[in-house]
């Protein structure tokens, strides 16, 4: 049985979020919580690996906390364009959020749709 912390919820495309790293990419949140967040990109990133995130709302407000990598998992490999790139599934905990931050993270939890139940 899986046992979270906090509750997580499933976003809608009204919030996006970069990786900051050697390279910054546009990234898909698949879904958030208090705790963390976890994406998809087409970096492998190594667990432990300390990094920044940029989560952004349609409102244009953001915040960059700053996260932890707890997990990795390769999904696929894409073919598009004479070009082939992997898909990973990434979860990140947050590390040190201020309160601004936490506000930013409750607010796009109540405006979420999707709830799961079983926390993150």
């Amino acid at each position: 049985m899986e046992r979270r912390l906090y509750l997580r919820c499933k976003i809608e495309d009204n919030y996006w979020a970069k990786l900051t790293r050697e390279e910054v990419e546009k990234v898909k949140i698949r879904d958030i919580s208090i705790g963390g967040i976890s994406l998809f990109t087409t970096q492998d990133l190594s667990l432990k690996e300390v990094i920044e995130v940029e989560i952004v709302a349609d409102s244009k407000e953001k915040i960059i906390p700053k996260c932890e990598v707890a997990w990795s998992s390769y999904l696929r490999k894409v073919e598009e364009n004479n070009h082939s790139y992997s898909i990973y599934e990434i979860g990140l905990k947050f590390l040190e959020l201020t309160d601004r931050q936490k506000d930013f993270l409750k607010e796009c939890i109540k405006n979420s749709t999707a709830v799961s139940l079983s926390g993150s």
